[in-house]
């Protein structure tokens, strides 16, 4: 007897297996994700970022930089009329020395306003010159306006700021007098000795003459100079007679010289002793022997100094004529030993 399924019966089938997932499907692992592959392309983008940067850095520093330039320096509305070079404060009172750092500045300054480059020719000009000090050389340039004949005109101005070296005195050496600032620096100008007479002679300086721009040392030279800024800061009537002085002496080796002397315009010789503020024993101050000074000029037909021999002002206990007389004694006289 055969039995058939019932229609409505249901029958329960096995599931067919689920396909394995393929290798290429599967997530990698957290060490995988990263290959070679992916390295080059990275590494090759950033080298490319850096050779755009560098790339790009050189052209507008070597090329549009100097095309700006020179485009906005010739467009009219910012082309200057004229050209003018000028010191913010008086050049160094020496003839010709103003007119030639001029003319060497126009010759190093360029046609551009905007172009830095001649301002720092200018700047390395003036150093080399050894009259300013390089430390405080400053060069600006600007467009200014002015008014010439009724007609207001552009001006390319460049300034120049610093402090100049200043002659001060003359040191003597081998028929020549060689000009120093006040530190002793040695600037670019000599003369014939005893051509110029507005700035008083250190002599007998025992130094190396030095290079341009290089300090004249020594002991001598420093009480040399220091006795020329205090006389002349005292702004005597008598201090333009006073020509030089002598330094051979300044250490007092010779104890029958006076450290330091004076010497006048007529060739007088006054025994100042030793350097100032270095005063000892009885020896006067500075002060009193610039009043000593005064007092001889005053009595003396305003002349400082004796024709009889050199004047004494740093012993107070001699009178200024037992001073004179004792500088050429007379016999049974001793001479009057320096300070």
């Amino acid at each position: 007897m055969r039995f058939w399924p019932r229609r409505n019966r249901k029958t329960r089938t096995k599931a067919a297996p689920r396909a394995k997932a393929s290798a290429a499907s599967k997530p990698a692992a957290p060490g995988e994700r990263f290959g070679w592959r992916e390295a080059v392309l990275y590494v090759g983008a950033f080298a490319v970022l850096v050779a755009l940067g560098v790339g790009a850095w050189a052209w507008w520093r070597y090329q549009p930089v100097e095309m700006i330039r020179s485009l906005v320096a010739a467009a009219q509305p910012h082309r200057a009329d004229l050209a003018e070079i000028v010191f913010e404060e008086p050049a160094v009172a020496v003839e010709g020395v103003r007119e030639m750092l001029l003319a060497r500045a126009y010759a190093a300054a360029r046609a551009s306003p905007f172009d830095d480059e001649g301002l720092r020719e200018i700047h390395d000009m003036l150093a080399a010159s050894r009259w300013m000090e390089e430390s405080t050389i400053r060069v600006r340039r600007d467009l200014a306006s002015g008014v010439i004949d009724g007609r207001r005109v552009r001006i390319d101005r460049i300034t120049i700021g610093g402090k100049f070296r200043r002659p001060f005195a003359l040191v003597r050496r081998d028929g020549k007098d060689y000009v120093v600032d006040g530190s002793g620096t040695r600037l670019p100008v000599h003369y014939d000795a005893g051509q110029v007479t507005a700035l008083p002679a250190i002599v007998n300086a025992a130094g190396p003459l030095p290079e341009i721009g290089g300090m004249w040392r020594g002991g001598d030279m420093t009480a040399g100079l220091l006795l020329i800024r205090y006389l002349r800061a005292q702004n005597r009537e008598w201090w333009p007679q006073v020509r030089g002085v002598d330094v051979r002496n300044w250490d007092g080796n010779d104890r029958k010289r006076p450290h330091l002397e004076i010497i006048t315009d007529r060739g007088y010789r006054i025994a100042w002793g030793r350097a100032v503020g270095e005063e000892a024993g009885i020896e006067h101050p500075a002060l009193a022997k610039v009043q000593a000074l005064d007092a001889y000029y005053l009595t003396r037909g305003k002349v400082i100094g004796s024709p009889q021999g050199t004047l004494y002002i740093n012993q107070p206990l001699l009178t200024q004529d037992r001073q004179v007389r004792l500088a050429n004694p007379s016999p049974g006289e001793e001479p009057l030993p320096g300070s």
